[in-house]
């Protein structure tokens, strides 16, 4: 899997990548206007979805593995979609904002994410994964 990006937290507000991850985190889950914050999540849900999310991606919303369990086929993101799913993410984050050039340098690491860009790459990821992503989605 791709190297987690650095960001120089010297002139930010958090302390490090992981201290930043979790309070986008909270802020997201706090969001009502988020559509997936209809659904009633329990602490047990959202402490097995992000431990899901460690297992994946070590909460990086760019991770990227090129070569996923020896297929060939790369996966993305803070979920690992594979194939159509990852094609879908990708589509998905670029109807959200994203431009498709910089999602690609972004998962490549050519590039270090804004805090924004971070902060929107997991709205996005997670939206899609709890409302867009068909029946993997429902279940």
């Amino acid at each position: 899997m791709a190297k987690r990006l650095e960001i120089d937290f010297s002139q930010n507000q958090y302390s490090s990548y992981e201290d930043m991850v979790a309070k986008i985190l909270i802020r997201i889950f706090q969001n009502p206007e988020m559509p997936f914050m209809s659904y009633q999540m329990s602490n047990d849900f959202i402490g097995a979805l992000l431990g899901n999310i460690n297992k994946e991606s070590n909460f990086n919303p760019f991770a990227y593995n090129p070569d996923d369990a020896g297929t060939g086929s790369s996966s993305s993101g803070l979920f690992q979609h594979h194939k159509e799913r990852e094609t879908a993410l990708i589509d998905f984050m670029v109807k959200g904002g994203f431009s498709a050039d910089r999602l690609q340098n972004l998962f490549l690491g050519l590039e270090q994410p804004t805090e924004q860009e971070v902060s929107d790459a997991m709205s996005l990821q997670l939206e899609f994964a709890l409302v867009h992503d068909g029946k993997d989605s429902e279940i």
